[in-house]
């Protein structure tokens, strides 16, 4: 197993800062009205927007992470859940490391799938 020694402050840090990115480019699309802002959101957007976000950066990890067995999910877990101050929003607290692993084990099963059959050797 791997274990990877991410500090809760920096991946709360990483998925703050793509939530606001994630908010802008919806805001442009119309998603969200001009004058909305992501502290103005229901907590199921807000989350919406916490795990788009932690999607974009599993993915921006290095391939190699995502062969083994590591402790990803929960460090999803505890970043999403400290969004609860930041957002004023006491619902975070309940996120669990199951919902994290439905965003890492689909992804995790991606790039095994592609080790197997080479696909990475055409890029």
């Amino acid at each position: 197993m791997i274990e990877l020694k991410i500090p809760n402050a920096t991946a709360v840090m990483l998925i703050t800062e793509r939530m606001k990115l994630e908010f802008d480019q919806r805001v442009k699309i119309n998603k969200y009205r001009p004058e909305s802002t992501i502290f103005t959101l229901r907590y199921d957007e807000l989350l919406e927007l916490a795990e788009a976000s932690a999607i974009d950066l599993v993915f921006f990890l290095p391939a190699g992470i995502h062969y083994e067995t590591n402790n990803l999910a929960k460090i999803l877990c505890q970043a999403i859940r400290s969004l609860a101050p930041i957002y004023r929003c006491p619902d975070f607290t309940t996120y669990t490391v199951e919902q994290a692993e439905r965003i890492v084990i689909p992804i995790q099963n991606l790039f095994l799938r592609s080790e197997k059959n080479n696909a990475f050797l055409r890029n």
